[in-house]
């Protein structure tokens, strides 16, 4: 199978480096040092005590790889829409795009069984770029559960060896050929790439703790496990993440987890437990963050929904202030 990684630094690098190992025909777009040495070099990523390295093809230029089976795109979701023009020589007729990023996607109400169906979300695809120019119908959902850094220049350490996972879902929560392709392909690398019936129910899952702790820890500079356990932060924490799950049911989502678990298994040691959040990097980097879908978008829904959100309220106020002191919102 052809898959490209688009966006390939930490996490797109070790789902790549997998996926070359096993065989799989990877293309990796990448850009600027991280590019020139898997291009001189290879890529090489350190996986607690295993060490993957592997030549796979790389390139700044989409025009050098040609149409893939399907394309995953692990870029943040700020610069999803500038890439669009870009990826069009990796479609071919049948090509799926794997959408691996955080918070609410853009596609979320595409296929939607219910209410909003094939609605638009403006605040995650502003000029309709990602809707129309993709299309639409190229869309496949997912959730990355990957802790990963580039540490050096062709070199990403997985911080999480035994927990390498990227749910797959339709959106329309279908069971098609392309997304078995996408999904054996990744097994058959080690990648733990299940099929879901509802991909919208773990993207909530998921976002329910990034809606606490990317915003907290950016603004705080602390890490998850110590705000978790600080007697001022935690009731706040907590209450942003039974907002969040108060929104998710009134969407009408049933979740398998709760305000209070989340929060209470945060302080449980576990591999990866003091990893600081994208969030929290990209503002300590000055880079663009990913706002919008994770925090914004969530404060959307409440508000057309008419759910009060004092504690949700508050973190993103605080979080889009901070963002625009730094020039990066």
């Amino acid at each position: 199978m052809r898959i490209c990684i688009f966006g390939a630094g930490a996490v797109g690098g070790n789902f790549a480096a997998r996926l070359a190992r096993a065989g799989t025909d990877v293309t990796m777009i990448a850009r600027g040092p991280h590019l020139a040495a898997i291009q001189e070099r290879g890529l090489t990523v350190m996986a607690g005590e295993e060490r993957i390295h592997v030549r796979p093809f790389a390139t700044d230029d989409p025009r050098r790889a040609g149409p893939q089976e399907a394309v995953i795109v692990t870029l943040k979701a700020p610069a999803l829409a500038g890439a669009v023009a870009q990826m069009a020589p990796l479609l071919g007729p049948e090509t799926a795009v794997v959408f691996a990023t955080n918070g609410v996607p853009w596609w979320y109400f595409h296929g939607h069984p219910g209410p909003g169906a094939e609605r638009r979300l403006t605040r995650l695809d502003p000029e309709g770029i990602l809707w129309d120019r993709l299309p639409i119908a190229r869309a496949v959902g997912s959730v990355v559960y990957s802790a990963n850094e580039v540490t050096a220049p062709g070199t990403v350490v997985n911080k999480s060896p035994n927990r390498n996972r990227l749910l797959l879902g339709e959106p329309d929560g279908s069971r098609t050929a392309r997304i078995e392709a996408i999904s054996a392909a990744c097994m058959a690398a080690g990648i733990d790439a299940p099929i879901v019936d509802d991909i919208r129910a773990e993207v909530w899952i998921k976002l329910m703790g990034n809606l606490a702790w990317n915003p907290m820890c950016a603004v705080t500079g602390l890490t998850i496990p110590a705000i978790a356990g600080d007697p001022a932060l935690r009731p706040i924490a907590l209450g942003v993440l039974k907002e969040g799950q108060a929104v998710a049911e009134a969407l009408g989502l049933t979740l398998d987890t709760d305000a209070e678990t989340r929060l209470n298994n945060i302080q449980k040691p576990g591999p990866g437990g003091a990893h600081r959040p994208s969030m929290a990097q990209d503002f300590e980097l000055k880079r663009p963050t990913e706002l919008d879908a994770i925090v914004l978008a969530v404060q959307d829904f409440a508000r057309e929904l008419g759910i009060a959100t004092p504690n949700l309220d508050a973190v993103a106020a605080l979080t889009v202030g901070r963002a625009r002191g730094l020039g990066i919102y």
